[in-house]
């Protein structure tokens, strides 16, 4: 859009799993787990943040930006390099990890009963 100078901008906020409202806040609710089995490992954001995110893109017109409270990137580059990682992780013993994959577990149980 740039090249052609059309005077559009595309732009891309990407928020981590949104606490204190919206669909991961109002599913946690409905299973009955908190959101911190989750965020504890993935991270998280809040709605302001997304929000300001949004401002931020389009008064600086940033093409994309990744709004959570852990880097990201990281483990993107690792899923990238070995996609099999998550299946590896989600086997690991770990307290953290158990409490992530019951919080999806329980989602998915949930979802297909409903």
């Amino acid at each position: 859009m740039r090249h052609r100078k059309l005077g559009v901008s595309v732009h891309c906020v990407m928020p981590g799993f949104v606490t204190e409202a919206g669909m991961g806040d109002d599913m946690g609710k409905q299973i009955g787990l908190s959101m911190e089995s989750l965020t504890d490992l993935a991270g998280f954001s809040r709605p302001i943040d997304t929000a300001n995110a949004v401002v931020e893109a389009i008064n600086y017109d940033h093409p994309e930006m990744i709004v959570n409270s852990l880097p990201t990137w990281p483990l993107t580059v690792i899923q990238t390099l070995f996609p099999r990682f998550w299946d590896f992780v989600s086997e690991l013993p770990l307290p953290l990890v158990q409490r992530y994959t019951a919080w999806l577990d329980k989602v998915t149980d949930y979802q297909s009963q409903n």
